[in-house]
């Protein structure tokens, strides 16, 4: 939990330095509703096998897609480097995904879906 709370503290460029990843146990989880006529995928969500741990039931998330293709690519390389990878794979500004991805790691890191060590 105290690396957990750690993340909470770090700045956003000691964040985006580091060489986060999904946490053992991770869960994504994906839907497709109809709408229209049409098939629409809901965005992914990220959770934890056995989503009840010692402080109660921890929530699966909402993740944009290119933060989880970041979390799913090689982890050699440091989380902003794999999110800016993802931004242009899928067409996307990297400054336009920063402030969702941040949010988005720093929940998953307190629900301790995301690892930072």
């Amino acid at each position: 939990l105290a690396g957990c709370r750690a993340v909470a503290d770090l700045a956003a460029p000691d964040l985006l330095a580091t060489p986060a990843r999904l946490a053992d146990g991770a869960t994504i989880s994906t839907t497709t509703h109809v709408a229209r006529g049409a098939h629409v995928d809901a965005p992914p969500r990220l959770g934890l096998a056995g989503s009840i741990g010692a402080g109660g039931w921890r929530p699966a998330v909402t993740v944009p897609p290119a933060l989880l293709a970041a979390l799913l690519a090689d982890g050699d390389t440091s989380i902003g480097e794999r999110l800016d990878a993802a931004a242009q794979a899928e067409g996307l500004d990297p400054l336009d995904l920063l402030g969702p991805a941040l949010m988005g790691l720093r929940e998953l890191a307190r629900l301790g879906i995301v690892r930072t060590d």
